[in-house]
């Protein structure tokens, strides 16, 4: 016997892909939602899957379109079409799982509405004083023009943005790919280590991490792929996400988006994150490790930023300290 589900307010990805109407979700996932939405004969994103050109774009433009609306890190407004589109789906799916079509349809739209408008305008304010020191480096790494890290060891540390976890060095790699996406200009970043070895540890490790987002999230490749003309078809076809992410990676390096330092100055007492934002502000964070291996953040209050740039940065910036390390293929 099926039940129906009552008013009881639960968020758009629950109600879409988790639970459960008649002992299945509504859709398995994005891809079976962005499926029913192109080929159902009445939706307004129908698209005929015999037409060779048309249809795989339809796809890609539609795939990125539900990612977005459901990223930490991009918003999209929902239009009538989807609406629409996405009601005359689910009243088809009420004749065989029992839901009320309005009730589900209205909690669907309007939690999506709330999450797009809150996260338009939730980065643009500043952090309350109170606020987790998670979130307020979440908040700044979004904002910052510049990320600057020093380092010696991984930063193992997770971070929180409307409800959503995700490890720094996935925080990191999404961010960056959503913002070439949007073709914002893309904030440059600077990794120092002691060791040239450690350097080519990161930039292997960040090739493979990269490589395996965009197997994940193939839709992107439609804006990535432009990017990097210089990627062979041969090898894009033995393994398309390595050769990508590396094609990818020697654009960003050649572009000077992510830069990689031989440092050996002695500054790696502790992990630090230091990021300039707009209108000259800057913050800067420590990454105390504890020896259970967990990761605890300390902000610089002003004067030990003002000590830390007197003795510290601007005495690295004299001395012209540290050797850039370009990617090479052969990582």
């Amino acid at each position: 016997m099926h039940t129906t589900h009552t008013m009881v307010q639960r968020d758009a990805y629950s109600l879409l892909f988790v639970d459960e109407f008649g002992e299945r979700p509504l859709f398995k996932n994005q891809a079976d939602l962005v499926n029913e939405l192109l080929r159902h004969p009445n939706s307004d994103y129908y698209t005929d899957r015999g037409d060779s050109e048309a249809y795989p774009k339809a796809v890609s433009r539609m795939k990125a379109f539900v990612s977005q609306l459901f990223s930490e890190h991009s918003r999209r407004s929902i239009s009538q079409e989807f609406r629409r589109s996405l009601g005359i789906i689910l009243k088809e799916k009420s004749r065989h799982q029992s839901f009320v079509v309005d009730d589900i349809l209205e909690q669907i739209v309007d939690d999506l509405k709330e999450r797009n408008t809150v996260r338009k305008h939730i980065f643009r304010e500043a952090p309350k004083v109170e606020a987790d020191k998670y979130t307020e480096l979440a908040y700044e790494l979004l904002n910052a023009t510049t990320i600057t890290i020093f380092t010696a060891r991984d930063i193992n540390m997770e971070l929180q943005v409307l409800g959503r976890k995700l490890a720094i060095q996935e925080f990191f790699i999404e961010n960056l790919v959503f913002s070439l996406q949007r073709g914002a200009m893309p904030r440059k970043f600077f990794f120092n280590f002691p060791s040239e070895n450690l350097c080519v540890l990161f930039w292997k490790a960040l090739k493979k991490q990269l490589a395996s987002f965009l197997d994940f999230h193939d839709h992107v490749l439609s804006f990535v792929l432009p990017l990097i003309r210089s990627c062979a078809r041969s090898a894009v076809s033995n393994d398309m996400g390595s050769a990508v992410s590396s094609a990818l990676l020697t654009y960003l390096s050649k572009e000077n988006i992510i830069n990689v330092y031989h440092l050996s100055a002695p500054v790696y007492t502790t992990s630090v994150i230091s990021l300039e934002l707009p209108e000259f502000v800057s913050s800067v964070y420590l990454c105390l490790n504890t020896d259970e291996g967990q990761d605890h953040l300390h902000k610089l209050s002003l004067e030990e930023k003002f000590l830390t740039r007197l003795f510290v940065w601007d005495n690295l910036k004299i001395h012209h300290a540290g050797s850039l390390i370009k990617y090479q293929e052969s990582y």
